[in-house]
């Protein structure tokens, strides 16, 4: 058993770092929200996420448009979020019509860290009828927890995505009931014109190019301080060893000698820690869509 001078110092040192971690995050001109956002019903809901560069909690999204208040795309066109980076908690989306891509609505979104979970997922995409593709192309890492896409009819861009490189639980994933594959014709940019940009990796036996839609690559994890961007090829050849923490651009930023602007810029070149959330957080379950008082 620990001593109280072990005990203390540890607090000490997960205390400071967490410190560290939130000034590298947040810029001057944006804000940490919550404790967590809810937006449901109606779409003024959505100005909560003004100016908010964080999200210290979950962010589910619900309920929004029906058969007498039906949204069309042009309006989520109109919302954009670019400060937010991170979300602590869990990100769910349930039932929002006319919502086509989050590409717009979430463009710099780089990390879901899990530390609470919605039934062990981080990310849920549950009955969304107009939402052609994810598009969360700054995503570079879910901590902890897996996904869950289901019941989404026009969903495509979904075997393009190499979910290994973005989470470690990929084989907890529960992806079913989407738009088939064959009805889908993902095309990765530059495929058209025979310039592959995007990087080409192994994922579920299939070796191809990775992107979120068709005007945007998946960026990829840093090898020796180089993050694998474009025309970069990660084959089953390719040596990957992934360690315990593996390097990754853009979310490791705490870790840098100095920080960036913003999530998802340049190459993190240090090992990633442990999630800080495995040091004595609980995983909250909820019900899937509790009133709100």
């Amino acid at each position: 058993m620990r001593s109280r001078t072990e005990r203390d110092h540890l607090t000490l040192f997960w205390g400071l770092l967490l410190s560290v971690y939130t000034i590298c995050l947040l810029p001057a001109n944006g804000e940490i929200c919550g404790p967590s956002i809810d937006i449901r019903n109606d779409i003024s809901e959505f100005k909560r996420l003004e100016n908010c560069t964080v999200v210290e909690g979950y962010l589910q999204i619900l309920l929004i448009g029906d058969k007498t208040n039906n949204l069309n795309q042009e309006v989520f066109r109109t919302l954009s979020f670019p400060k937010l980076t991170m979300v602590t908690d869990y990100l769910l989306l349930f039932r929002v019509s006319g919502l086509d891509s989050l590409s717009v609505l979430f463009p710099n979104l780089s990390v879901i860290r899990g530390r609470n979970l919605f039934y062990n997922y981080a990310l849920v995409i549950f009955e969304m009828t107009s939402l052609k593709d994810i598009g969360l192309y700054s995503l570079r890492n879910i901590t902890r927890g897996a996904i869950r896409i289901e019941k989404n009819p026009e969903l495509c861009y979904l075997d393009s995505v190499d979910w290994s490189l973005i989470m470690d639980a990929e084989f907890n994933n529960f992806i079913a009931g989407n738009k088939q594959s064959k009805e889908c014709g993902d095309v990765c940019p530059g495929i058209m014109e025979d310039k592959r940009h995007c990087i080409k990796t192994s994922f579920n036996d299939n070796y191809s190019s990775r992107c979120w839609t068709s005007n945007h690559c998946q960026k990829g994890v840093a090898l020796g301080g180089q993050c694998l961007g474009e025309s970069a090829e990660m084959g089953p050849t390719a040596g990957l060893g992934r360690p315990p923490w593996h390097r990754l651009c853009g979310t490791a930023v705490w870790f840098e000698p100095t920080c960036p602007a913003r999530l998802g810029l340049g190459a993190a070149d240090s090992t990633y820690p442990p999630d800080l959330a495995e040091i004595g957080m609980a995983v909250l379950s909820r019900p899937l869509f509790r009133p709100r008082y």
